[in-house]
């Protein structure tokens, strides 16, 4: 993630830089009389070098000298224009002062005449939203607010609200950025940014401060409280009618915000998935100025915008709206839902071209803004071709625009005025299907909490004839204004429109008490919908379940799974509430025969069990074990096992450990005897053989069994074997014996595992070793190295190579996500030479780096484990072993820990390959043309 936001960060700044290097301009003096009348109307040739979707037309609203330089804009209750101007001086560009611009519509005819400086000296200036009568403003380290409370056009007021967006919180340098402002369904204002973080400090509470992790966040205007929310958006950020969150980075255009931070945090036990979805992948754009149908990809994708107005097609409404500047268009996409995920895509009939994009000339648009009148609002800079130029024009003069993109057929309705409207008024204007009155209607009747609202808006949150998205306005307004109650809720729950009932399940959070409680009015329905048909729904149950208190709670959790129990995100969201009551979930869960034979669930039966054992409560444990011995699928119950195995270590405790009673003992005594089966699966064997040494039965005969049938077994069950018969002395009698009768070759056995054996605890093993390999010549690694200098003389195959690699490296290692999940991964390869490369794969211990080194751990239950450390906590090792298979250790209980001094990889991996395999592996690993050679 932090990549990603430094990635985007950097293309912003270019961004910025090339626009700010265009044309470096600043703003004139600023005197008192600073009221600009409306320039003379734009020609109709104006927009010829404009190519636009067949059945819209461009509008000019606002252009110079009414305006300079837009950067972002908002409209207020009233259909006035705010404008945010920052000048494009290349020079000064690590402080510009901007200033903010009011524009209005004085005779009413649609177009902007009317322009006034509101504020100046505004230090980097890139978003805005107004409320009660202002608005607010980010300004460098500073969110401020603005007012005119005189009626004079100036701002008389500015107030601080927060600073601190300066102080960097999570590594990344710089000066802070702030793209994006919006209204909420939750009577929030909702702030994207690049992804800086931040220590912000709110002028209500100048002592205590609220630290921004990643980025994003969400304050309340009327009490400033303000809440870290999840993930960056250094493009942008939006929501749809639904209340679904969007936002965009430069090269991802639009990503969809899967859950917010409250939810991901509070199961310490659990990793949950990234938060931010790519819903348009690999998504051409197609910008006019280059070759017919050449495509492109997004660059510098920056004011996102879901088109919620009503004066277009119906077929275009809840689109998204991207703009990519450096291209120079307005990209459009298609939205639909995929379950919980949505998708975006390019609209059939916009094959090959864009939605916008300028032929002739420049178009650097950079924000997009719905409408009072349902249109789309363009703010950006133009450099018109000559045919639209004036003969006296600068012949590369940039100019500030406000456009407007409009059906062709598209009639101007009367001005907005709102801000006299009566409570009856704001409630009606729920129901208008222009997205923008409705969010102005909802951010008034929150300013003004005026009580005259809530009976209209009890009515329209119960009157099922009402559109749902007028209705789940109502909800949230009500919930502002503290008047919703319990009772009218639960009628929402068992709504019968799915858009409804997961805002209903959403706000029923409210009523959940510091003690976890529910009322009983509400808990019976919601326990309910952990059933419903709609995944979404049972997504916001799952996430909501996390904070109750309730008898059935655990098992609405595994109820929430069971219509689609491999779907990822809701295994999350599961996941994410479990961390009380896990044991409950996973019996619940194990029972289901449908659940244990999916894939996609068994990893998360897994999941569940490794998160109860890292919780290590007795009880809990030992329910979960009495549940895994009785699962009649083997290899699932073995796979459990090991991970309880797995979770427990990691709290320093053990499957022995919690097995008082030995619940497991009829597992194990089905492991010995699949261990030793021939007609098992290999996986079936493999994972016997593992759960066998996390246990202290005398398996002997199992290592006995393994040795009658090495001949048969494949590579990966001996590399298994060999770790389990080593972990025990008595096993480790067995491994001799195999060796003294050549029926275990000594190149099964890397050069840490037979010097291991030479200095064995066991004095008669020591001995036993020594007899057979003391004869055995060292060879010279070095000769093995000139055999193979002529590998660097060959061409290789990197297709080949790969396959090497997955035969011979990938059980410990892995590079760029191939390979051993936990292996050691291959990072650095760039900085050394091929000859360096060919070095290392033959002669591993020279040069030994010190965390390749193979550690030896023995612990108290007189076992003893091999490999390199691929993770160290403060309660846990987890080793990745000469198998390939990660082993937890808890700290606790190890018993003594060194290392050998040589290297986990084994001397002699050349074994079987040619000077052209070699060659094949090396250019998988270091392709040729990457330097050094």
């Amino acid at each position: 993630m932090l990549r990603r936001m430094k990635c985007s960060l950097c293309l912003w700044l270019m961004m910025t830089a090339c626009l700010l290097a265009a044309e470096p301009t600043n703003f004139p003096p600023v005197t008192r009389t600073n009221t600009t009348p409306a320039p003379a109307l734009v020609r109709p040739d104006a927009f010829k070098g404009f190519l636009i979707k067949k059945g819209f037309r461009l509008d000019l609203m606002a252009a110079e000298p009414l305006l300079m330089d837009p950067v972002a804009m908002a409209f207020d209750e009233n259909g006035r224009l705010f404008v945010l101007e920052s000048p494009r001086d290349a020079v000064n560009s690590e402080s510009r002062m901007g200033r903010l611009r009011l524009l209005q519509d004085v005779d009413g005819d649609g177009v902007f005449d009317k322009s006034t400086i509101y504020a100046v000296d505004l230090p980097d200036p890139g978003a805005l939203i107004c409320y009660e009568g202002g608005v607010y403003v980010s300004a460098g380290e500073q969110i401020l607010y603005l007012r005119d409370s005189r009626g004079g056009g100036v701002a008389d007021v500015r107030r601080e609200v927060y600073r601190g967006f300066g102080e960097a919180t999570n590594g990344v340098q710089g000066r802070v950025i702030i793209t994006s402002m919006v209204w909420g369904l939750d009577n929030r204002i909702h702030v994207g940014t690049a992804g800086h973080g931040g220590d912000v400090f709110s002028s209500n509470l100048p002592k205590r401060s609220v630290v921004l992790t990643e980025g994003n966040f969400a304050f309340d205007p009327r009490t400033q409280e303000l809440t870290p929310e999840t993930g960056v958006a250094s493009a942008g950020m939006c929501f749809d009618s639904r209340g679904r969150k969007y936002v965009s980075m430069s090269t991802e255009h639009i990503v969809q915000v899967m859950y917010e931070s409250r939810y991901s945090g509070r199961n310490p036990l659990y990793t949950m998935p990234g938060s931010l979805l790519d819903i348009a992948p690999e998504m051409p754009i197609f910008p006019a100025r280059g070759a017919p149908g050449a495509a492109a990809r997004f660059s510098t994708a920056t004011g996102l915008m879901i088109y919620r107005g009503n004066a277009f097609p119906v077929e275009y409404w809840e689109n998204a709206f991207t703009i990519d500047s450096a291209a120079g268009v307005v990209h459009r996409d298609k939205l639909r839902t995929t379950g919980i995920e949505m998708f975006a895509e390019r609209a059939a009939d916009e094959s090959g071209f864009e939605f916008l994009s300028l032929k002739e000339g420049l178009f650097q648009p950079t924000q997009l803004a719905n409408a009072p009148d349902g249109t789309l609002y363009i703010a950006g800079v133009v450099r018109e071709p000559p045919v639209a130029r004036k003969t006296n024009a600068p012949s590369a003069a940039l100019l500030g625009r406000i456009l407007r993109v409009a059906p062709l057929n598209f009639k101007q309705p009367a001005q907005v005025q709102l801000s006299n409207a009566t409570p009856a008024q704001l409630v009606a204007l729920l129901r208008h299907p222009n997205g923008w009155q409705r969010d102005t209607a909802a951010r008034l009747l929150y300013q003004r909490q005026d009580k005259a609202a809530i009976l209209p808006l009890a009515q329209l949150a119960l009157e099922t004839q009402a559109s749902p998205v007028s209705r789940i306005h109502a909800l949230h307004a009500l919930a502002g204004m503290q008047a919703l109650a319990a009772a009218q809720l639960a009628r929402v729950l068992t709504d019968a429109d799915e858009r409804v009932r997961e805002h209903a399940v959403l706000l029923a959070e409210k009523f959940i008490g510091s003690n976890g409680n529910l009322p009983d009015v509400l808990s019976g329905p919601l326990i309910s919908l952990a059933g419903d048909v709609s995944p979404r729904v049972r997504y916001q149950v799952a996430f909501t379940l996390g904070q109750v208190r309730h008898p059935a709670r655990n098992q609405a959790l595994a109820d929430c799974l069971r219509r689609d129990p491999a779907n990822r995100w809701l295994q999350a969201a599961v996941m994410s509430s479990a961390g009380e009551g896990a044991g409950d979930v996973f019996g619940a869960l194990a029972a289901d025969g449908n659940v244990r034979s999916n894939e996609g669930t068994r990893e998360l039966l897994r999941q569940l069990v490794q998160m109860i054992g890292s919780r290590n409560q007795p009880m809990e444990a030992t329910t979960t074990l009495n549940a895994i011995q009785t699962i009649p699928e083997a290899e699932l119950a073995f796979s459990l096992a090991l991970a309880l195995s797995d979770g427990l270590q990691r709290v320093n405790s053990s499957l022995v450990s919690v097995d008082a009673q030995g619940a497991l003992r009829p597992l194990y005594t089905r492991a010995i005897q699949l261990a030793g089966d021939a007609n098992a699966s290999e996986t079936l064997q493999l994972l016997a053989i593992r759960l066998l040494e996390t246990s202290r039965f005398a398996d002997v005969q199992v290592s006995v069994n393994l040795l009658e049938r090495w001949p048969g077994l494949s590579t990966l069950m001996r590399l298994d074997a060999v770790v389990a018969m080593l972990a025990r002395p008595e096993r480790a009698a067995i491994l001799m014996t195999g060796l003294e009768r050549g029926i275990i070759r000594f190149a099964e056995l890397t050069s840490v595992q037979i010097r291991f054996l030479l200095s064995h605890r066991d004095p008669i093993i020591r001995a036993r070793a020594l007899a057979v390999f003391g004869a055995m010549a060292v060879q010279n690694r070095q000769q093995a190295v000139n055999r193979y200098l002529p590998a660097l003389r060959m061409g290789g195959t990197a297709e080949r190579g790969h396959g090497i690699f997955q035969a011979r490296c990938a059980v410990c290692h892995q590079i760029g996500g191939d390979g051993n999940p936990i292996g050691m991964e291959l990072v650095d390869l760039g900085r050394f030479s091929r000859e360096q490369i060919l070095i290392k794969i033959l002669d591993p211990n020279r040069n030994l780096p010190r965390n390749s080194a193979q550690a030896i751990i023995e612990t108290k239950d007189g076992s003893t484990l091999m490999g390199f450390i691929s993770e160290q906590g403060n309660k846990s090792i987890t080793l990745c072993q000469p198998n390939g298979a990660g082993r937890v250790v808890g700290r606790q209980n190890i018993v003594a820990q060194d290392t050998l001094g040589i290297s986990a990889m084994p001397e002699g991996l050349e074994t079987g390959l040619n000077s052209q395999d070699l060659a094949d592996l090396i250019e998988y690993l270091k392709p040729n043309g990457s330097a050094p050679k």
